[in-house]
């Protein structure tokens, strides 16, 4: 079918469908997200809770310890990827349930990952390639 219509002259279907796949914007935020965690935290895992603090505070944690944010802007970047993603909720839980929804998706190269810790009862979260 696609062949047909590009020999007849229309519009390949596949770069229509393509164009519209990036502009989506849930799809770009989520982009967002995910490099903006892969460029924080690198694969480490990290908790909902902790990814917020993180944005909140302007400093990457590193298991616990305040370090200045040596990767220049990340903490930033984090920030303002969580508020894109998120819709302006600097909510852990909030962002914890829609990183849930997108648990296994990959976007741009990257793949959401997560573990259940049964103790806590919290999901942590981290970025793979």
């Amino acid at each position: 079918m696609r062949s047909a219509l590009v020999w007849l002259g229309y519009t390949d279907p596949l770069e229509t469908m393509n164009e519209a796949r990036e502009r989506d914007p849930n799809r770009q935020a989520r982009m967002a997200m995910l490099w903006a965690m892969f460029n924080a935290y690198a694969s480490e895992p990290r908790t909902a809770a902790e990814m917020i603090d993180d944005a909140k505070s302007g400093v990457i944690k590193e298991k616990g310890k305040k370090l200045i944010d040596c990767k220049v802007g990340a903490a930033g970047d984090l920030k303002a990827a969580i508020v894109q993603y998120t819709s302006d909720r600097l909510d852990a839980k909030y962002l914890g349930s829609k990183l849930t929804t997108d648990r296994g998706r990959i976007t741009d190269g990257l793949a959401l990952c997560s573990e259940y810790n049964a103790h806590t009862k919290v999901n942590t979260w981290w970025v793979g390639k």
